[in-house]
């Protein structure tokens, strides 16, 4: 767990990313908490993106070809040099004090294996209305964050989970990480407060796809077989 001033690396998969990003950086870099890193992992994108992340000086770049989002973080985790990670999606904000809130939490309670913590949805101008997968009383409100935007863990705890699944593609990738991270026993402990603003515009709408709802089966079914004792391969890097 923290102690002292833990090196945080942050990690930012994007993928023609260029309307949000901007933000998105602007949030972690204007951190109270100082990074040791913060890495972008361009995923292929034909956008501006790449040219985007060169205006804030202190980023490092990756470029890949389109592999995925999962392949994206995995490829920014390899690169990444902190004693500990976490996690932005380039249309998303951290609140100013999301790194120092969680890294205090983690050495203050050092029972803890991995901190979440809330987020709150909101609509983008260019949404007029919610999405029907968006439940009632969950916009603008704070929720738990089950999702990687929300993580700090120190990388020791990350590779004892290991890396994320990239045979999933549609959003399952996070899920199976937390799924896996439970079955081992693991223990989360969440921060009270809202450390993550989660857009909500007209690319991810279709978040609930039936290729999302497949990969939540698979995953489902995977986590039955771990407890079973009966797991199949391993996880795709």
């Amino acid at each position: 767990m923290p102690v002292g001033n833990p090196r945080i690396s942050v990690i930012i998969p994007v993928y023609n990313g260029e309307r949000y990003l901007a933000a998105a950086l602007e949030s972690v870099v204007n951190q109270t908490f100082r990074t040791a890193e913060i890495i972008v992992v361009d995923d292929g994108s034909s956008d501006g993106s790449h040219a985007l992340c060169a205006g804030f000086p202190g980023i490092r770049t990756l470029r890949q070809k389109n592999l995925g989002v999962a392949a994206a973080r995995n490829a920014g985790v390899r690169a990444s040099t902190g004693d500990f990670l976490a996690f932005l999606d380039q249309d998303d904000t951290w609140t100013s004090n999301k790194l120092e809130l969680q890294s205090d939490y983690l050495a203050r309670n050092p029972e803890y294996d991995f901190a979440l913590g809330m987020q709150r949805l909101f609509l983008d101008p260019e949404v007029t209305e919610p999405p029907a997968w968006l439940r009632a009383g969950h916009l603008d409100k704070p929720q738990l964050g089950y999702l990687p935007g929300t993580l700090l863990c120190a990388r020791a705890v990350f590779d004892r989970v290991g890396p994320f699944d990239t045979r999933y593609r549609f959003g399952g990738d996070d899920a199976d990480w937390f799924a896996r991270a439970e079955d081992l026993g693991l223990h989360r402990g969440v921060v009270n407060e809202t450390v993550l603003m989660r857009r909500i515009h007209a690319d991810n709408l279709s978040a609930m796809t039936q290729q999302g709802n497949r990969e939540l089966t698979s995953l489902l079914h995977a986590s039955i077989l771990r407890k079973r004792g009966k797991a199949p391969g391993g996880v795709r890097k």
